[in-house]
């Protein structure tokens, strides 16, 4: 629930719409049940928080018990956001929300194996304390690199942007080998044009840099921290996956898994995450591909 706490506090009174549904459907179905959700609603974004107990379920299992110190490590649950990529991209936009809490190694950090059950060692370790951002400012941090999805990123930033108590950043990354000159030309066009009415955008003035390299340095990661709460800074990329067919993730190394599942820039940030080079939130879109196509 922090993730739609989150979007609603920051969007509040701000032309989003956020509707809540229950229902208990078998695993396999996940996907295709939120698709259809979608579909007879009209949304135009399916936002999905990233298990916050390594597992599916709501307690952790045997199997995931290690992936509270590496959320990407999940494979279960990155099959079933892949599986929600790849069913409802013509559908709507799709969002997949890792809050900073799932970064903190201390959760699921030490435990006891006792035949068909997981013990905590201090009797806390299935619980999760979140703090509240419900005060302050939030301090939203794009990067661009000319993706259809990195597009779509940007312009929900700035949709966000328009409540005072959010400050955006928007970085501009080099192009990937997989976008096109032609391709790359017209997102940058369309880029270009949000950059220049910026100042009517959003309710404070926007940060724009370049960089070179195809993912953010460090020091561009800490770049928001110095001058924000941690805990209220969230990055927003694209998930810009070259293929989006569906992998076979009993095939797939566990290094690849991440950049599979949420991209190359998506992966990178959750691991400088993870070893503490920032404290933030992440946030990875895809952007609703129309029935004439698109590439990413």
């Amino acid at each position: 629930m922090k993730a739609f706490g989150s979007l609603a506090y920051t969007t509040h009174s701000r032309d989003v719409l956020i509707s809540g549904y229950a229902a208990t459907v078998p695993y396999e179905t996940f996907a295709a049940t939120l698709t259809t959700k979608a579909l007879s609603t009209r949304s135009d974004l399916i936002l999905v928080p990233w298990s916050e107990t390594g597992a599916v379920s709501e307690v952790p299992s045997l199997e995931s018990a290690g992936a509270g110190k590496d959320p990407l490590a999940n494979r279960e649950f990155s099959k079933l956001t892949e599986d929600l990529f790849i069913a409802a991209e013509k559908v709507s936009s799709i969002g997949v929300y890792f809050d900073s809490s799932l970064f903190k190694t201390a959760r699921f950090s030490s435990k006891k194996r006792t035949g068909t059950s997981i013990m905590p060692d201090d009797g806390e370790g299935n619980s999760v304390t979140y703090s509240s951002t419900n005060s302050g400012t939030t301090h939203l941090h794009v990067f661009y690199a000319s993706t259809a999805d990195d597009l779509f990123a940007v312009k929900l930033a700035l949709q966000l942007a328009q409540n005072p108590a959010v400050h955006l950043s928007i970085t501009q990354l080099a192009h990937p080998p997989t976008v096109s000159s032609e391709d790359g030309h017209v997102r940058d066009t369309s880029f270009n044009d949000l950059k220049a009415h910026a100042v009517s955008l959003a309710a404070n003035p926007i940060s724009f840099s370049n960089v070179a390299a195809a993912t953010p340095s460090d020091e561009v990661l800490a770049g928001p921290t110095t001058s924000s709460d941690p805990g209220n800074v969230v990055f927003i990329v694209g998930r810009s996956v070259a293929n989006r067919s569906r992998a076979d993730f009993s095939r797939v190394k566990s290094s690849e898994v991440g950049q599979q599942t949420i991209g190359t820039i998506g992966a990178e940030i959750v691991s400088k995450i993870r070893v503490g080079v920032v404290g933030a939130s992440l946030l990875v879109v895809q952007s609703k591909v129309e029935s004439t196509g698109g590439s990413p």
